[in-house]
């Protein structure tokens, strides 16, 4: 059983309003690229922060 599967994730809430693309294949990158840095955490903690970073209108 994965650290995963075994409750030992915390997510914190968050909102995506404004996602300019394929919200469920962005999603699956997140999701997978966390599930992979805890899979090879030993120890310690993973942390990661998703932020807009321009606006094009």
């Amino acid at each position: 059983m994965s650290r995963i599967e075994a409750g030992k994730v915390e997510l914190e809430d968050m909102t995506i309003d404004d996602v300019v693309g394929d919200e469920l294949g962005i999603s699956q990158v997140i999701i997978n690229f966390l599930s992979n840095a805890v899979k090879f955490t030993s120890e310690g903690e993973v942390s990661a922060t998703f932020r807009q970073m321009f606006w094009r209108s």
